[in-house]
């Protein structure tokens, strides 16, 4: 009992002198201050390498140094470091291994740049695609994913738009808009379904099955991935019709209708972005 006793005393007193010689329990340690740092809000990367076709080239986005590298692979070493726009997140090649497109996040463009060995403009931003409104404010926000349905059309996802811009590749001009999110937003709050609302989603929805009409024409005859999107496209300018001129009938039903549909078709243009990327890393 007296050892029991002793050992709990012992106990006691190690677990306390601490607190009763702070300084002594201090006295010895090397105080070494936190290293000196910041919050990085650096934008985030989406496809920041890429590689030609016959591997003999790889194109970096280095995002904090708003530049892109462009590295031989045989011998490995840095050919060329291209400056961009503000934060480039995302590249993609266009069809053709010609040229090299950068999404620059904080600048709201894409740069194209010359990626042409045998090109005098070899290394050198050659185009910049931006959009603008009448009183100069961006239309072209945040961009980051990049792909190509052919060497003439390209889509650029808006990230912070919830849209997908349909750009002309051989006049670097935004041609279209594609938009997902008002889906969502009808499913979220149907409550909201004003006629007004009703006739602008209408307006909203003839505009997408047009766009999604012209997207289809992209595939070859006998493709499923055609005749399911012709098929959307007619759905949505149907529904786009009576809402326009019936916007009273059934509105919280067709508001329920009208945002699976748009959910439906912002799933399709995802499953598109992914094939459409496929196939340009396969030519």
């Amino acid at each position: 009992m007296r050892t029991l006793s002793t050992l709990r005393i012992l106990a006691g007193a190690l677990l306390l002198s601490p607190l009763l010689t702070p300084a002594a329990a201090r006295a010895g340690r090397v105080r070494r201050p936190e290293a000196p740092g910041h919050q990085s809000f650096v934008s985030p990367q989406s496809n920041p390498i890429v590689v030609s076709a016959d591997g003999s080239r790889v194109f970096v986005a280095n995002t904090t140094s708003n530049t892109v590298s462009i590295l031989e692979t045989a011998p490995l070493r840095q050919r060329r470091q291209v400056e961009v726009g503000l934060e480039p997140v995302s590249l993609a090649l266009r069809p053709g291994g010609r040229e090299l497109w950068v999404s620059n996040h904080v600048s709201d463009s894409v740069s194209v740049v010359d990626v042409d060995p045998s090109s005098a403009s070899f290394g050198l931003v050659v185009e910049t695609v931006q959009a603008l409104d009448p009183h100069g404010a961006t239309l072209f926000d945040e961009p980051v994913g990049i792909a190509f349905a052919s060497a003439d059309k390209a889509y650029v996802a808006l990230s912070s738009r919830n849209q997908v811009a349909v750009i002309d590749a051989n006049t670097y001009q935004v041609t279209g808009w594609i938009s997902i999110g008002v889906g969502a937003v009808l499913l979220i709050m149907p409550g909201i379904t004003v006629h007004l609302l009703f006739v602008l989603v209408g307006i909203w929805a003839v505009f997408q099955g047009g766009s999604l009409f012209m997207l289809s024409r992209d595939f070859p005859n006998g493709d499923p991935d055609r005749s399911l999107l012709t098929g959307i496209a007619i759905a949505g300018v149907l529904i786009g019709l009576l809402l326009i001129f019936w916007p009273g009938s059934g509105a919280v039903a067709i508001s329920w209708v009208i945002a699976v549909v748009a959910l439906v078709t912002g799933s399709m243009l995802v499953y598109m972005g992914l094939h459409l990327r496929r196939a340009g890393r396969a030519l």
